[in-house]
């Protein structure tokens, strides 16, 4: 009869790094708000993007879901903080092509950098909790 290898502890719980990740999250959606603000251009450019100030929400529970990884609670805040993302995708592609599709590509034109900065952050953290959503398991063995 042979042992199967035991499952990999779970990750000590450590506050002082949920606190670090999720001020990580709060200072990545501030970023990804502040960008999406210079981007409207005093109301004459992008202002849809202005939708993405949800990330001030998601991009904390996505660290959090990320930093306790391996646990019950982070793939139920991975997935609150992937439905935050999929409603914002939909809600902010819906009214840039209805409103206002010109815009951003001047937008693009205007700041090409800082529009790349923005798309890999929002995307990032819709990322990262989709990752935790949907590998549990492989990111419990990743820990050690």
């Amino acid at each position: 009869m042979t042992k199967e290898p035991a499952m990999p502890p779970h990750r000590e719980f450590n506050l002082t790094s949920v606190f670090r990740q999720m001020l990580l999250g709060l200072v990545t959606g501030m970023a990804i708000s502040g960008l999406a603000l210079l981007f409207t251009g005093a109301g004459h450019g992008w202002n849809s993007g202005t939708l993405s100030a949800t990330s001030i929400v998601g991009a904390p529970m996505a660290a959090i879901a990320w930093n306790s990884r391996g646990k019950k609670f982070a793939r139920v805040v991975a997935l609150i903080a992937v439905l935050i993302g999929l409603v914002t995708d939909v809600w902010l592609c819906s009214e840039t092509l209805r409103y206002e599709g010109s815009y951003i590509g001047k937008v693009c034109e205007a700041f090409p950098l800082l529009m790349l900065v923005w798309a890999w952050l929002f995307l990032g953290w819709q990322l990262v909790a989709l990752k935790v959503t949907i590998c549990p398991i492989a990111n419990r063995s990743s820990d050690s």
